[in-house]
């Protein structure tokens, strides 16, 4: 007996039904993803056009802040934004600012210097892309820090110290000592520090803050840096140098500027168109690269510090006092009257002195269009003594920071953080027992020291061995 089997379908067959059933489970795979992307993208086009623009990210540079005016906050949305206007920007605490809106960045200045360790909350109103009536509110919030202060700590029988401190006045550490150090200033990353030499010439060296052997600043010859500035901001150095007696070429008083960036020495300044200007005081125009320069004749002239052109003649001068804070004016006594020069338009106003304030005035800071602090100086003939005072000044009014009235201390200067908010006072205690260090250039009484003042509370945060704060234009006189 035999069997036989029945027959299956072909191989080939069974292939190809396998092959037509995935194809047909990946199309309906396919469509059914097809179809929910259609879904999402339709969903995220009506939430687009129900919801305004976001706040996709910020840049700040927050120790500037604290630093200069000028700083800048940039809020970047996630799609173009109509243009945004100042009066729909509120900043808690209140600063004055310009708005400028451009695609998806809307960029905040702040036209003043923020204060030191305080939280700042941005908020904007109304934030509408081009074509579309939803609207958003942004909302950004940072923190200021508090930048290292520097000062000049010296020790006419060892070594002379730059320390690096804070407000707080901790010790704080050598960044550089040497020898007779006269003066320095702080620029980006670098000291450029002036020092006595045996022979009592003055030398200039470039000091990196990260650590590392100085580096040489040719000078002309063998002579004295006197007035060492700096403009922070343009990368810009300055001082006076005069050569000593009997050498080949004779400068004296002239004016050099140094630009950090650069391998050039430095450059005489052409402050009255030539080279040959004796200069008595001089100053950076701040945030340009202009000096206000007065000359050995009182001539108080405006130059450009890079490029020879012509100056600008502003008439007589006895003293250039300084700025007002984030303009370009100065502020100048003539033989008459102390008066603010706006340095673009030559336009002259009155310097505010409230009526109230008695005694011989001395060095000013400024702090606002309308406020400084002054150092007033009474003495009283009955009782053969002499005390000083630092005074407030704003709207017509003021009122004492700080005094002294024991015969044996004298205020030598007074100095303004770039925020207003903290008040230096340079004094000396003591000084007919402790004397003179008998420095060749820059003397100064031994013992000074640097008190860093609350302008508000009046209350002296710190007392800090030493003086020439970057705080300070320009080193205290005697």
């Amino acid at each position: 007996m035999s069997t036989e089997r029945a027959a299956g379908p072909p191989a080939g067959g069974r292939a190809q039904r396998s092959a037509a059933r995935r194809r047909s489970a990946f199309r309906r795979t396919l469509a059914a993803t097809l179809g929910a992307l259609l879904v999402i993208a339709v969903g995220a086009g009506a939430v687009g056009l129900l919801q305004g623009p976001q706040l996709a990210r910020a840049d700040i540079d927050v120790s500037s802040t604290v630093a200069d005016s000028g700083a800048r906050l940039i809020l970047y949305a996630d799609r173009p934004v109509r243009e945004v206007s100042p009066d729909d920007v509120a900043i808690t605490p209140d600063v004055p600012v310009t708005v400028q809106t451009e695609g998806t960045a809307i960029l905040i200045r702040f036209d003043a210097v923020l204060a030191y360790d305080t939280t700042y909350e941005v908020a904007i109103a109304g934030v509408r892309s081009p074509g579309s009536a939803p609207v958003s509110d942004f909302a950004y919030t940072f923190t200021t820090g508090e930048p290292p202060l520097y000062i000049l700590e010296r020790d006419d029988t060892g070594d002379d110290h730059i320390r690096r401190t804070d407000i707080s006045g901790d010790e704080g550490e050598s960044v550089f000592s040497a020898p007779r150090i006269q003066q320095f200033e702080v620029v980006g990353e670098e000291l450029v520090v002036a020092t006595i030499t045996d022979e009592d010439h003055s030398r200039l060296l470039s000091v990196p803050l990260s650590g590392g052997e100085p580096t040489e600043i040719p000078l002309p010859g063998d002579g004295r840096v006197e007035q060492l500035q700096s403009s922070a901001r343009q990368f810009l150095v300055g001082f006076l140098y005069s050569q000593d007696a009997g050498t080949e070429t004779s400068i004296e008083s002239g004016l050099f500027v140094l630009q950090i960036k650069t391998d050039e020495p430095p450059k005489r300044v052409e402050a009255t168109g030539s080279e040959e200007t004796n200069v008595t005081q001089w100053s950076f125009v701040p945030s340009t690269t202009s000096v206000l320069v007065r000359t050995f004749a009182d001539e108080l002239v405006v130059a450009d510090a890079l490029t020879p052109g012509d100056p600008v003649l502003l008439g007589d001068a006895l003293f250039i006092h300084g700025f007002v804070v984030d303009e370009q004016t100065a502020i100048i006594e003539r033989t008459d009257a102390i008066v603010e020069v706006d340095l673009l338009t030559g336009e002259e106003s009155p310097f505010p002195v409230p009526p109230d304030l008695t005694g011989n005035p001395g060095e000013l800071a400024s702090l606002s269009a309308t406020g400084y602090a002054r150092i007033y100086s009474q003495y009283d003939p009955a009782t053969n003594s002499l005390s000083q005072s630092v005074e407030v000044v704003g709207n017509g009014t003021s009122r004492q920071l700080y005094g002294v009235d024991d015969g044996g201390t004298s205020i030598l200067q007074v100095c303004a953080s770039p925020n207003g908010q903290y008040i230096a006072v340079v004094e000396a205690r003591d000084r007919a027992e402790l004397g003179s260090d008998l420095y060749p250039i820059l003397p100064m009484p031994r013992g000074v020291s640097t008190l860093v003042i609350d302008r508000e509370s009046a209350e002296v945060e710190a007392t800090i061995p030493g003086f020439d704060l970057p705080w300070c234009a320009r080193p205290p006189t005697d």
